[in-house]
């Protein structure tokens, strides 16, 4: 659709999840959205699979990452420590979501100042934060969000 204002080219999220029936669920969710997915199953595979998409990524692109808080070899806090640690300049770069299986957000996720989704989440959960931009994700998402499962680490 050339011309078309709404038109845009696939944005990529990154999925990094240990169970794969809950990872290839949210890709399915993720993919019926519109957006290429990636997946990784713990968090040093996602923190490579992160390295490499950004390194990649256009000049002023945004690399949404979808992760869980607890995952073999590297959990997902872990992950995102790291990451940060190394590439300070990436975190303008990056949209983050955190999902748990635990109802209640921890300081460890408030650190990040990201989206927070409990588990179960459904699809509009989803919809929500891919929606977001950097901007309003790291400041004032919970005015733009309906009550449901997501919330927002201010």
């Amino acid at each position: 659709m050339a011309g078309n204002a709404l038109h845009r080219e696939p944005e990529t999220v990154i999925i990094v999840e240990d169970y794969p029936m809950v990872r290839e669920s949210a890709r399915a969710c993720v993919q019926s959205l519109g957006y290429d997915t990636i997946t990784a199953e713990d968090g040093v595979a996602g923190y490579n699979t992160i390295l490499q998409c950004l390194n990649n990524l256009p000049q002023g692109g945004v690399l949404r990452v979808i992760t869980d808080t607890n995952m073999p070899n590297m959990n997902g806090i872990d992950m995102l420590n790291e990451f940060l640690a190394f590439q300070k300049d990436a975190r303008r770069k990056l949209h983050i979501a955190v999902m748990s299986g635990k109802k209640d957000r921890t300081a460890e996720v408030d650190n990040f100042h990201c989206v927070f989704l409990a588990k179960p989440f459904v699809l509009q959960d989803l919809k929500n934060f891919l929606a977001l931009t950097v901007d309003t994700a790291t400041e004032s998402v919970t005015e733009k969000l309906p009550e449901s499962a997501v919330s927002v680490a201010q």
